[in-house]
Parts: C-alpha cells; sequence; structure tokens
C-alpha cells in the first residue's frame, strides 16, 4: 500500500472514531440518570451512583464508569457494595468441622455477594442416639428381638464414636375415644378380653395405653439401656394409625431433657408397623385447639402432659423442629408402611432416612448400620426462613445434590458457597437480622444480615445562600430543593416567570412543542417516559433537548429485542459497540439491528465432503454461497447450512427423494391398510409438492412451459422388490425469488414396477434345490466308495505279488488219496 492509500486509510480511521464519540455523548442518558433522588437511585438498580457535589456537571444519579462521564471526578460519591465480613471462623479439627461458623453481610439491593462454607467431618465426633419405639402390641415381638440385640445396637454406635449415649422412648397414641379403649374394663387394662389364656392360666393384661413416654434419657449405659428394656411391656389401643409423630415433636423439642448434648451428632431412631395421625385428627375426640409445638413433659420428665389437651401437631411443625434442634430422624419401618414414611421423609428439608423394618425387628442392627453410614456420609444445609432474601447454597463437590454433598469420608473437607441477594429496601424491615444455616449432624452457621439503603448526605445540613439555587432554595445530597412556588434544576422558575414556549420548539415554524413528547417548563422540555413493556429490564426513556431522542425507538433483531440486545439505542440507531449503559466495548455486530455477527466461524462446515474441492471455504466456496453477518447465503441451485447441498445436481437431488417417493407409491400400494401408512416424516421437505400422475409425467410439455426437469428412480429392496419412477421439476426463476421459495414439484408415477413371483414357482425352487442338494450328496458318496474299492484291490494285489510260495500249489497241500502194497501179491 502506498502513502496516499495509508493516509486515506488514517482519515477514516480518524473520522469513524469521531462519529462514534459523537453519538456516545449525544446519548448520555441511561435508566439511572431518571432518578433525582439519592436513596432511589441506590436502591432501584445495583449498578448506580451518586455524587453529591453541587457543581457535578452531570446527572447525579448515573453508571459508575460510564463513558459519558468524560473521566469527571466527584469528590462526595456514594456507591454502595455489598460485603461479606468473617466474624469467627477456626480451623478445622475434630472438634470444630465447620467454617467459618459467623460472619456478616453488608447488602445492597440486587447486589449479591457469596460466603465460602467448609465443612470436614471428624471421625469419631460424639454421637447421642434416641431409640423411639411403637410399643402398640402389633411390636410385641419386635420389643422381646430388641431386648436381645440392644448390645449389637450399642456396638455399631460405638463403632462410629466411642464417644456415644443411647436413650429409649415409647409411643401409643393419646388416652381418649376413638383411638384408645375408654371402658372401665379396659382402661387400665387395654388387653383384656376375658377370656383365660391356657398356657399362664392367667388373663391377658398389659398397661395402660399413653401418648409418649421417656423411659430413659440419653446415657452411655448399655446396662441401664438393657435394664430399661427387660421391665418394659407393650400395650394396646384401638386404632391403627399411631400418634408417633407427636411423641417425635416432643423428643425435638424437649432436647435438653433428653439429654441431647450441644456439640454432638443427634439422631432418633423411629420405629414402628403403622401409619401416624396429623393435624386434624384429634377433632375426632373433640380437641380443636391445634398443637403449640412446646415442650410440654411433666414434672418428672417422663410422660407427654398435654396429649388430651390439645391435637396432633403438623407435619411441618415435626419437620422444623427437628431442624431447629438439628436432630436426624431414621425411620425404621415395616414394609407395609415404607412408602408413607419415604413420601415423608421426601417432604422434610432436615436430613432423614428410611428403612424396612422386618415384622419382628431382628434387622434392626443392619438398618441402623446402614443409616448411620449414609446419614454421616452425607452433608446437607437447610435454611429454615429465608426472611426475604432470595438465598442460594451451591454444592462445590464431586458428588453433589440440591444443599448437599453425598459420599463423604471422614477427613475430607467439602466447599459451600452461599449467595444472598437483597431483592429490595424494605423501610419496615429491621437494621439487623440473624439468619441461621443449618448443618444437620454438624453445626449451625449463623449469618448477620443489614443493608445498604440510605444515603448519609441526608444527614448533613442542607447549604443555602445568595448563589446557591438563585436563592430560593437548597442543596440537599446535591440537587436543589425549592421553596414554594419556584421550581427547576436551579430553582430559576416561578408562575410568574415569562417562559418562552418557543424556546422548546426544534422548528420555528412548527407548532410541535417537545416533538409532542413531553412539557415545556421555564422554556426547557420535560420529557415524558412511556410505560415499559413488562419483562424489558431496561426503562423506556425519551430524552434531548427537545425530546426527540429515546432508547427505544430501533429497530428489533431476530430475537425481538431492541438492538438485538447487542446494542445501545439512541435516537433511532443502534449502536453496535457499546453495552445498554454505554460502556464501550469489542464491536462484535453490525447492521441496522445490531443482528449482523462480524465473525464467520459459523459459515464453516465442521464435517465438510472429502469429495468436495471447496467444503473447507466458507459457505462451500464462493460459487455456492457467501457468508454475511455469519451465516450462509446460498446461490441458486444450492441450499443447506453450509450451502452444501446441490439442488439440481443428479443422484444428489434424487436422493433427496427417494424415501419419500418409496412411501408415497410403494408402501401405500402395497399395505394391507393403507391407512396405517404414515409418510409425514419421509415427506418433510419444506416448500415441496409431491404429486401422483397416471401412467406418467410428460416432460417435454413440462420444459415447454418453463421447467427444469431430473428424471430418477428408485428400487425398494427392504421389503417389497419394487421399482418407483419419479420426475423433480422446479420453475425457472430469479436467483431474489428463488431464495424466497423452491418452488419444487416432484411427480411419481402411479404405475409400480415389481418383480412378482408365484407362491408355487418359490416352492417349486426349493424342492427342486433340496432335490439337487440330495442328489449331489448322493454322487458324491458313490464316487468315494468306488474309489476306496480301487484303493483296496491295488493294495490287494500288491501283496499276491510280494509273496515267496510257488503260486501252482500250496506247500501244505496234501493229496487225499493214499497208496498201500500187499507184500504177498507180487506182480510180475
Amino acid at each position: 500500500m502506498g502513502i496516499d492509500g495509508r493516509l486515506l486509510s488514517v482519515v477514516l480511521t480518524i473520522t469513524v472514531f469521531s462519529c462514534v464519540l459523537f453519538f456516545q455523548q449525544a446519548s448520555a442518558f441511561d435508566h439511572c440518570n431518571l432518578i433525582d433522588d439519592c436513596n432511589q437511585c441506590l436502591r432501584n438498580f445495583s449498578e448506580c451512583a451518586w455524587c453529591a457535589d453541587s457543581d457535578w456537571p452531570h446527572p447525579h444519579c448515573f453508571v459508575a464508569g460510564a463513558w459519558y462521564l468524560n473521566n469527571a471526578t466527584c469528590k462526595t460519591m456514594t456507591n454502595f457494595e455489598s460485603t461479606v465480613t468473617v466474624t469467627r471462623g477456626l480451623e478445622l479439627n475434630d472438634t470444630n468441622q465447620v467454617t467459618p461458623t459467623m460472619f456478616s453481610m453488608d447488602l445492597r439491593a440486587k447486589q449479591p455477594v457469596s460466603q465460602i462454607i467448609k465443612v470436614r467431618p471428624a471421625e469419631g465426633y460424639p454421637i447421642d442416639s434416641y431409640y423411639l419405639m411403637d410399643f402398640s402390641y402389633s411390636m410385641k415381638d419386635d420389643l422381646e428381638n430388641l431386648k436381645l440385640l440392644a448390645g449389637n445396637l450399642t456396638e455399631e454406635f460405638r463403632r462410629v464414636s466411642e464417644d456415644f449415649t443411647i436413650g429409649f422412648g415409647t409411643f401409643i397414641d393419646k388416652k381418649l375415644a376413638p383411638y384408645s379403649y375408654m371402658d372401665p374394663e379396659r382402661l387400665e387394662n387395654p388387653c383384656y378380653t376375658g377370656e383365660i389364656d391356657m398356657l399362664t392360666m392367667q388373663e391377658t393384661s398389659c398397661p395402660p395405653s399413653y401418648a409418649f413416654r421417656n423411659e430413659m434419657k440419653l446415657a452411655n449405659s448399655l446396662e441401664t439401656f438393657k435394664e430399661t428394656l427387660d421391665k418394659l411391656r407393650v400395650s394396646s389401643n384401638i386404632d391403627f394409625p399411631e400418634g408417633g409423630f407427636e411423641a417425635l415433636l416432643q423428643v425435638a423439642a424437649c432436647y435438653k431433657k433428653i439429654g441431647f448434648r450441644e456439640k454432638s451428632r443427634k439422631i432418633v431412631i423411629y420405629a414402628s408397623d403403622a401409619g401416624i395421625h396429623i393435624a386434624g385428627d384429634g377433632k375426632l375426640a373433640g380437641l380443636v385447639d391445634p398443637n403449640d409445638g412446646q415442650c410440654s413433659l411433666d414434672n418428672n420428665d417422663r410422660y407427654y402432659a398435654r396429649a388430651e389437651q390439645q391435637d396432633y401437631p403438623t407435619i411441618e411443625q415435626v419437620n422444623q423442629m427437628l431442624i431447629r434442634n438439628n436432630i436426624i430422624p431414621i425411620f425404621a419401618i415395616e414394609t407395609d408402611y415404607v412408602e408413607l414414611y419415604e413420601q415423608l421423609s421426601n417432604h422434610m428439608t432436615q436430613l432423614s432416612d428410611v428403612g424396612v423394618l422386618s415384622p419382628n425387628s431382628s434387622n434392626i442392627v443392619d438398618l441402623v448400620r446402614d443409616a448411620l453410614y449414609r446419614i454421616t456420609s452425607t452433608i446437607n444445609l437447610v435454611i429454615l426462613d429465608d426472611l426475604g432474601y432470595v438465598i442460594d447454597i451451591k454444592p462445590l463437590c464431586p458428588e453433589s445434590v440440591p444443599n448437599g454433598c453425598t459420599n463423604v469420608k471422614h477427613g475430607e473437607t467439602v466447599e459451600f458457597e452461599a449467595t444472598f441477594t437483597l431483592e429490595k429496601c424494605n423501610p419496615d424491615d429491621p437494621a439487623i437480622r440473624v439468619i441461621p444455616i443449618i448443618i444437620p449432624g454438624f453445626d449451625t452457621v449463623f449469618v448477620t444480615v443489614t443493608h445498604q439503603c440510605d444515603c448519609d448526605c441526608y444527614d448533613n445540613v442542607p447549604v443555602s445562600g445568595p448563589d446557591v439555587c438563585s436563592n430560593h432554595g437548597s442543596r440537599v445530597c446535591g440537587p436543589c430543593e425549592c421553596r414554594d412556588p419556584y421550581f427547576g434544576d436551579d430553582c430559576e422558575c416561578s408562575p410568574r416567570y415569562q417562559k418562552s414556549d418557543e424556546l422548546c420548539k426544534s422548528d420555528p415554524n412548527s407548532n410541535m412543542y417537545c416533538s409532542q413528547q413531553g412539557r415545556c417548563e421555564c422554556g426547557k422540555c420535560v420529557c415524558r417516559h412511556p410505560a415499559t413493556p413488562p419483562g424489558v429490564e431496561t426503562p423506556y426513556i425519551r430524552y434531548g433537548e427537545f425530546c426527540e431522542c429515546s432508547n427505544y425507538e430501533c429497530p428489533k433483531g431476530g430475537n425481538g429485542k431492541i438492538c438485538s440486545g447487542l446494542g445501545n439505542c439512541h435516537c433511532g440507531e443502534c449502536i453496535c459497540d457499546q453495552t445498554e449503559h454505554g460502556v464501550p466495548k469489542i464491536a462484535t455486530t453490525e447492521g441496522e439491528a445490531c443482528d449482523c455477527e462480524l465473525a464467520s466461524d459459523k459459515c464453516y462446515n465442521p464435517d465438510p465432503d472429502p469429495e468436495l474441492e471447496t467444503g473447507h471455504l466458507p459457505c462451500s466456496g464462493p460459487e455456492q454461497g457467501e457468508c454475511q453477518c455469519n451465516r450462509c447465503i446460498c446461490k441458486p441451485n444450492y441450499r443447506g447450512r453450509y450451502c452444501e447441498e446441490c439442488i439440481f445436481c443428479g443422484p444428489l437431488q434424487c436422493s433427496t427423494h427417494i424415501d419419500c417417493v418409496l412411501c408415497l407409491s410403494v408402501k401405500l400400494q402395497k399395505a394391507e391398510d393403507p391407512r396405517e401408512i404414515d409418510c409425514s416424516r419421509e415427506c418433510s421437505n419444506n416448500g415441496v409438492n409431491y404429486q401422483e400422475v397416471d401412467p406418467t409425467v410428460d416432460v417435454d410439455k413440462l420444459r415447454d412451459i418453463g421447467y427444469q426437469v431430473e428424471a430418477c428412480g428408485q428400487y425398494d429392496d427392504d421389503e417389497y422388490d419394487c421399482r418407483a419412477n419419479f420426475y423433480i421439476a422446479k420453475m425457472n426463476m430469479s436467483a431474489t425469488d428463488f431464495e424466497q421459495s423452491l418452488n419444487i414439484t416432484v411427480f411419481y408415477d402411479k404405475e409400480i414396477e415389481c418383480d412378482e413371483f408365484a407362491l408355487i414357482w418359490i416352492i417349486l425352487l426349493i424342492v427342486g434345490a433340496i432335490v439337487l442338494l440330495g442328489l449331489f450328496i448322493l454322487l458324491a458318496w458313490k464316487c468315494w466308495t468306488i474309489y476306496a474299492d480301487k484303493k483296496l484291490y491295488a493294495k490287494f494285489e500288491e501283496d499276491m505279488a510280494a509273496a515267496k510260495w510257488n503260486t501252482t500249489q500250496s506247500p501244505i497241500y496234501e493229496k487225499p488219496i493214499t497208496v498201500h502194497t500187499n507184500p504177498l501179491f507180487v506182480k510180475d
């Protein structure tokens, strides 16, 4: 490039930069500028800041760091930021399993802030386990097995921690009708039947029923646990659902009387073979007072004292009390009610576990062992009440679940990111709030929350004087507060002020004031802002000397957003190289609606056809398409995302319609019930019309009227072995029309060519093949036997030729005639 070329390039660059700078200066308005109160400025938007300087040349509420500030310096700027401060954070060890356990957050509205919470399960951490058992008569055999397995049960707790305690409690139901027997004979002996037990020769008896009884406080004594079990006997009641959750609530509410320690993993093993009574069931006994959720044990800390005075608790009451006191329930339930308790466990935000209890509780040790492993290896963060804040708990561990981590080993540290957001400032909110984050089985993290909602500058003495606010007001936090009846930015206007409406006209010859988008006050236009549509984050505003500009009257992109959401709208034009707040950024788009991407990466085919020489080029090469706004605009006769498909290139075009034509012609004609054939999936080509012709299409006639025609044919080799003939026709048109619609018609012949074979010929062919195969096998066998016989005979002849005796007479041959001579007879 020569000197002239470089000079031209520099001039163009300066010109473009100047134009951009002009637009940036002209659009020095954003949603923060509309607010004239410091408190509202900082409460409504997290990016807004406030300057209280009296000589501040810009709106007092503005976007901090915005380009239109031109590096102006504010001496008294207020810009809150949400902060977090750890107030108690101990190192993780065998005693401290959670850090931090206390931190404070100073929140600004709509500005989230996060804190990392670390948890490390310590090996041998103390365990308090309370066994709460259904003591209705159906659990009699379960009690006997528990007595035998008491030692094994405590040993399982000892394996997890040497520092453990165990307690025992029982429940049946309220001692009221219709839950318990109320007739005199059964009031003291619910098992009374009037019959004699043939084994004991005594009447069957059992102690009176009750709602809940604390049999043994938590203690580290196996002997006391066994002695307590040996003394107990089950009782009986009428209905099958029991008051178990009422007892569970008392265990949780009276956790100190039960003996739970502060620094321990608190577990309640709930064993039952029945369902539960819930809030509202008490009305059957005339109990209309709701359960107060308070600890109501008697003076001896043994019996539930208010069972006959109030209704059953709600499930949420039980859930909340378990969470508040950091108690983890293990439900050991017989098969018939496992599904019910699983639903209850899933409803609870507290960590819990459900196991299947055998009919006689013989598997209680295995059940507790498995449940203990799942509980001690699971860490959950629970928040009882968010108090209106948006709180998000994000587990940072390999095996995460909502608000928790699973399969955590002893000594392994896992982290959680707790993010707090204040949605809006409420004047009625208390100055300080404390939100507990409960980690069941570990500890509780206390979060102290305060708000940054009010500006300090309002506490200062207002500035007044002859040169302040035209001597008609005082400055408070920067702007003027005018005394009645004065008004204006500098209190320069009054009702007696002879304002000139002509100053509000952009054209002196026009009768239109403030572009009909505002009102004229004291010779200045006060713009009227329209309502912002629902779902639009940035408020609609009008601005300019004559209210001639807006931030919403710009073209919308394909996503329906102004300037495609990628630029700033100024006076009807999209400025694509800055954000909606006017902060400059690297330009990635252009066009009227900023919907034209400057990149070209989406025009390259990631999997090009190796046989296509131009497949590696944008849009498969300039002959097939052009890359515009990071998408391919295909030339006539080409289509596809990367213009890789040729519409009229012989076999390629035929292959596009083969499946549809075979379905419409062959399958519909050969199917037993054509109504069952659905060709919608095969014939989903947009812009293509399929027509059946009988017997065939007149190709010459189509070409005479301006169609391009391609002849195709294909066999259906899969099912019917029929050939379908079809013709692809396209009306000749201009490129512009072509881009709007392909205007393709596929004509397929009604007649199909099928190779029909009669069934008898198929059978004869199979039989003939079998016969020929048999004859071939027989012939092969005969040939083999002849060959074998000849081979044996040749061996025989060879042996005969090698014999050493006279072949005319055998050497052991003896004549059959014997001659004897008489000595007395001599022949002369």
